[in-house]
C-alpha cells in the first residue's frame, strides 16, 4: 500500500506547480501549448508530469481542484473525510 503524502508536500508540489505556470504565462506560443505540471496526489514521492494547456491549469484551480495524474486522488480525500473540504450544497 503506498504511502501517503504528508499536508506539507502537497502545498509544496501547488507552490511548484505555480511557478510553473508563471514560466508557462511568459514564455506560451500559442493558446493550445501544453505545459508539465506535477501531480499532486496522495502518493509519496509521486512527481508524475500531468499535461495541461495554462487554461486547463486555470479551471483546475478556479474549482479548487488539484493537478492530479489518471486515476490518483488529492491527498486531502486519501487522508478520510475530515481533511476534506466542506462542499456547499
Amino acid at each position: 500500500m503506498p504511502e501517503h503524502a504528508d499536508r506539507g508536500i502537497e502545498e509544496l508540489l501547488v507552490e511548484v506547480n505555480e511557478v510553473i505556470r508563471e514560466i508557462a504565462a511568459k514564455h506560451v506560443v500559442s493558446a493550445g501549448e501544453h505545459w508539465d505540471f506535477l501531480c499532486e496526489c496522495s502518493i509519496r514521492g509521486c512527481l508524475e508530469p500531468v499535461s495541461l494547456t495554462l487554461a486547463e491549469y486555470a479551471a483546475l484551480r478556479a474549482e479548487g481542484e488539484s493537478v492530479l495524474a489518471r486515476d490518483h486522488r488529492p491527498a486531502r480525500l486519501a487522508m478520510g473525510p475530515a481533511a476534506a473540504p466542506a462542499r456547499a450544497a
